[in-house]
């Protein structure tokens, strides 16, 4: 009977604060992000100045800015302290880079092949990433603080997100046409908790609307199921071999973090509020992106797991209304 009693009470506030002057509202908000993805391992050749020995810059990969989206709802309980936010965030990127040139060597291979194989290239490498990203939450927030000009609220809930990276790497060598083509794939789905903050601090309140101040940080701790795969192919006129290796599925906890500011502005129509947001976000996924490294031809099966965070940031602008 303890053990209910609060929650009784908190369910009976909700009902008795329902007869209170504030309505009910649902709000949509619709929202364009700019994303830039970024990991640790982007550098896939080294364009080296002479043939016997390793010298020069090593080249990279660095992914662009890509178009996201994201959809959220939010029901706006009649207490006005109360709220259930439900939101939606969607990116699909692909980024490529060659190198060409006449000492060439690549940082990534199978022993005895490609990065192993003693001596540079006269061609091209090059590099193709490839970045899914789905992530979806479901929160409970409660304001802490509310009065005409700063307003602080807490929620929690769950965060549910999927990540597909895929990183293809292929050497070309034109004079005795010798090819490489290494391809690893990581994946990971999770689900864990989530706690998190907004806040908004208004600047001004005139006859054309209110320009506040908006911010948000949340954190989770996502319990997810991560898979790695690693082929590598050579081919040449006079054949090939495939190699394909597989990491059975390993679960683990990693925790995710989220920051955004933005300036709001918002106009009251007669028969809903709308509301424009600009302002700029970052997300990191702790130790999302698993990949394998393979290091001594004389031992082949000697190898290692290598994990990278993935992180975006970048702008965003927001169309929200009021019902």
């Amino acid at each position: 009977m303890r053990f209910y009693a609060p929650l009784f009470l908190f369910l009976m506030s909700i009902n008795f604060n329902c007869l209170s002057a504030y309505p009910e509202t649902f709000e949509i908000q619709l929202e364009y992000l700019y994303l830039k993805p970024s990991f640790e391992q982007p550098y896939y050749a080294i364009s080296s100045t002479t043939f016997s020995t390793v010298n020069g810059p090593r080249e990279n990969n660095v992914p662009d800015f890509h178009s996201a989206f994201r959809a959220e709802g939010v029901y706006n309980f009649c207490n006005s302290m109360n709220d259930v936010v439900v939101r939606f965030t969607y990116l699909n990127g692909s980024d490529k880079d060659r190198e060409d040139g006449t000492y060439l060597f690549d940082t990534q291979g199978f022993p005895g092949n490609g990065v192993q194989i003693g001596q540079p290239i006269t061609g091209s490498i090059t590099s193709d990433l490839r970045f899914k990203y789905y992530a979806g939450d479901v929160v409970f927030g409660q304001s802490i603080f509310d009065n005409c000009i700063f307003d602080l609220s807490l929620f929690g809930g769950v965060h549910v997100a999927y990540i597909e990276f895929r990183e293809n790497i292929f050497t070309f060598e034109r004079t005795i046409l010798f090819t490489n083509e290494l391809t690893q794939k990581s994946e990971l789905r999770g689900i864990g908790p989530e706690i998190g903050i907004d806040f908004q601090y208004l600047f001004s309140n005139c006859c054309i609307g209110k320009v506040s101040l908006v911010g948000s940080a949340r954190g989770a701790l996502l319990i997810n199921e991560t898979q790695a795969e690693f082929q590598f192919t050579t081919g040449s006129p006079v054949g090939g071999s495939t190699r394909e290796i597989k990491n059975k599925d390993n679960w683990k906890a990693l925790p995710v973090f989220e920051l955004g500011f933005g300036l709001n502005f918002e106009y009251a129509f007669k028969c809903f509020i709308t509301n424009i947001e600009i302002g700029y976000e970052a997300i990191n996924y702790r130790n999302a992106i698993n990949t394998m490294t393979f290091f001594d031809d004389t031992y082949p099966g000697n190898s290692s797991d290598n994990y990278s965070d993935l992180s975006f940031h970048g702008p965003y602008a927001a169309l929200k209304f009021v019902f």
